[in-house]
């Protein structure tokens, strides 16, 4: 017989998680090159909605973060890994970025690309 344990935890707990991993490993590792400056507010904001009781989805409330090369509308930029896109503004969002939000995914910033 397996042994089962429900943990709730909150979107802001999670987003803490991440954020305080990022600033401790991202020096060493250089991985994250942007974190979304309301991603906090974001999740505070989905928090206070669960606790309402409204739609819930299967991302709802899930941090993610995005390759540095998909287009989001918001304030963290899209370079593809080049200096010459930085503060450049995209023409419309990647589909899979509108279905993320669509869910309530919160994005919590651009990951670099291994190219």
């Amino acid at each position: 017989m397996g042994l089962s344990v429900v943990v709730e935890l909150a979107s802001t707990q999670l987003v803490d998680y991440y954020l305080h991993r990022i600033r401790a490993l991202n020096p060493v590792l250089r991985a994250i090159l942007e974190v979304k400056s309301d991603a906090r507010d974001q999740a505070e904001k989905a928090d206070r909605e669960r606790q309402e009781d409204q739609d819930s989805s299967s991302l709802c409330e899930i941090p993610v973060l995005l390759k540095d090369s998909i287009n989001t509308k918001d304030k963290l930029n899209t370079t593809a890994g080049s200096y010459a896109l930085l503060g450049s503004k995209v023409a419309r969002e990647a589909h899979v970025v509108a279905r993320l939000r669509d869910t309530s995914a919160i994005i919590l910033g651009k990951a670099s690309q291994s190219e």
